[in-house]
Parts: structure tokens; C-alpha cells; sequence
């Protein structure tokens, strides 16, 4: 297999092709005098197996090239193209709301139309984006490498805390992983126009916590967790 990615994921290609003996695809991202964009592949791919490991998040043109890339390669005669998008940006908009844009719906039509077939992510944000998409979507779980993770800190008087109602159901599978169960606390939350508030806090906290959030944007909420935590000292 030929892996093809984007630049920001040069360093998961790299590590990747390690690991399973896989060959790095040479391409080039370029843009016109008029910063049109395009791709060129600087290698044949007709008849071979190729990964492309792109993104849909800002800025725009993640998703620009990912999608040029997937054309481009069924365009050269790949046999295959697999796509990986290892953070799914948009997946929080699959609700159909009246006078809206339908994000998650549209991302799904503009990447079979590019010659997507299968879609892999980590950690999809809800299983409803399944029924939204138009190609299947195979979801890598991190749980058991943070299961790990969490395994290593030494310490005997240990919280979860999870960042707002979306994280409480990650923190309990990942607990549910551990040998000794951990308490667990979580905050409830609402987002305004003036941003996050945190509404109240639910469960005890000891002396050391690790606070678990399963999507991060600004950082806003994870920001205002460890403020409340602080100030209950």
C-alpha cells in the first residue's frame, strides 16, 4: 500500500509506513499564480492500493486538497484508495435543522463524489453521523491507549472528571477498562453567546483529578473546568 497525506499529517505517515512496512507516496500540493490549488502525483499509482490521510478541519483547504487527492489517485488508476480523516471535522452538525446547513451530511456527499468508498476516524463524535454519511464510517476507539495512560500516574486518590455530559460516557468506558475503579465527577454545562458556563458540578473530588473531555475546540471548557476545580480548594 501507498500512503499519501497531507502535510500536518506527514508525521502519522511517517509512523504508519514504519509500523506496517507500507511506502510514503511522493505528491506535491501547489497552488496556481491565482492560488488556485491543485496536486501532483510524482509517482504511478495504476493499479496499486493507496491511504490518503487528509482532514476536514479549518483552515478550508485541508479539505480542499484531501478531496483533490482522493480524485486525483482514482483519476491516475489507483485499484484502491482508502481514506483516513483522523479527527472528523463537522460531525457535530448531523442534526437536519430547518434553514441550516447540514455539514455532516454535505461532508459525506462531497467525499463519495471525490471517490470515497469507506471513511476511518478516531473516536466519531456521536454513531448518528453513521446514518448522516453517505459512505460507511469505521471509528477507531482510543480508549484503551488512554486506558494506559491513565495506569502509569502513581497516585492513590484519583478523580475523573469529565469536562461536560458529552465526555461522562467516555470517562465511564474508559474507567470500565481500568482494574481499580476511579470515582467519577462530571460538570453540566451550556454554551452562549458569551461562550461556556458551567451550570454544577456533580460527584466528590480527592486530592489529585485528571479531567477527560471528548472533543476539544477553543479549549474554553477544559479552561473553566480547571478555574472551578481550583477554586474549590
Amino acid at each position: 500500500m501507498i500512503i499519501f497525506s497531507l502535510p500536518l499529517y506527514k508525521y502519522f505517515a511517517t509512523g504508519l509506513a514504519k509500523k506496517g512496512g507500507f511506502k510514503i507516496g511522493k505528491c506535491e500540493f501547489l497552488r496556481f499564480p491565482n492560488r488556485e490549488i491543485y496536486i501532483k502525483i510524482l509517482e504511478n499509482v495504476r493499479g496499486k492500493k493507496c491511504l490518503v490521510i487528509g482532514s476536514s478541519m479549518p483552515p478550508e483547504e485541508n479539505l480542499f486538497y484531501t478531496l483533490s487527492l482522493i480524485h486525483t489517485l482514482k483519476k491516475e488508476g489507483a485499484k484502491e484508495v482508502k481514506i483516513l480523516i483522523p479527527y472528523l471535522a463537522y460531525s457535530r452538525h448531523e442534526q437536519n435543522e430547518s434553514g441550516k446547513s447540514w455539514e455532516t451530511k454535505w461532508l459525506g456527499e462531497v467525499l463519495q463524489i471525490s471517490g470515497a468508498k469507506k471513511l476511518t476516524t478516531f473516536d466519531l463524535h456521536t454513531f448518528k453521523d453513521e446514518n448522516v454519511f453517505s459512505i460507511p464510517i469505521i471509528s477507531l476507539g482510543t480508549v484503551p491507549i488512554v486506558t494506559e495512560l491513565i495506569k502509569r500516574i502513581k497516585s492513590t486518590n484519583l478523580t475523573l472528571i469529565a469536562a461536560d455530559m458529552g465526555a461522562l460516557s467516555l470517562v465511564k468506558r474508559i474507567n470500565k477498562n481500568l482494574k481499580i475503579k476511579l470515582p467519577i465527577a462530571h460538570f453540566h454545562k451550556t454554551r452562549t453567546s458569551q461562550g461556556v458556563i458551567l451550570e454544577s458540578f456533580h460527584g466528590r473530588v480527592g486530592k489529585e483529578v485528571l479531567v477527560i473531555d471528548d472533543m476539544l475546540d477553543t479549549g474554553e471548557t477544559l479552561y473553566k473546568n480547571l478555574v472551578e476545580l481550583k477554586s474549590g480548594e
